[in-house]
C-alpha cells in the first residue's frame, strides 16, 4: 500500500501541474499603416498557451488605433 502511494501522489501532481491555466503574456504587437511597422510591448491577460498560440500570427483590424492592422509576435509568459 505504501508503495502505491509513493507512485500515485508524484503522479496526481504531474497531472494536475500540467493543466494549461490562463496567466498574463508579454507581447511585442506589430501595428502597421501599410508603409511603417510599429513595434509596441503589450501585456494580454486571462489567456491559455492555446489561446495565445491562436492569436499569434493572425493579423486584425487597428483602425481605432490609428494604423491599418496588427498583429501579435513574441509572447512570453509573466510570472505571477
Amino acid at each position: 500500500m505504501y508503495r502505491l502511494l509513493i507512485i500515485l501522489i508524484p503522479a496526481m501532481l504531474a497531472v494536475g501541474c500540467s493543466k494549461d491555466t490562463k496567466s498574463c503574456w508579454g507581447c511585442v504587437m506589430v501595428y502597421t499603416d501599410g508603409y511603417v511597422a510599429s513595434y509596441r510591448d503589450s501585456m494580454i491577460c486571462d489567456k491559455t498557451q492555446a489561446e495565445i498560440n491562436g492569436m499569434k500570427g493572425r493579423v486584425y483590424d487597428a483602425t481605432a488605433q490609428g494604423y491599418r492592422t496588427v498583429e501579435i509576435n513574441n509572447c512570453s509568459r509573466i510570472r505571477e
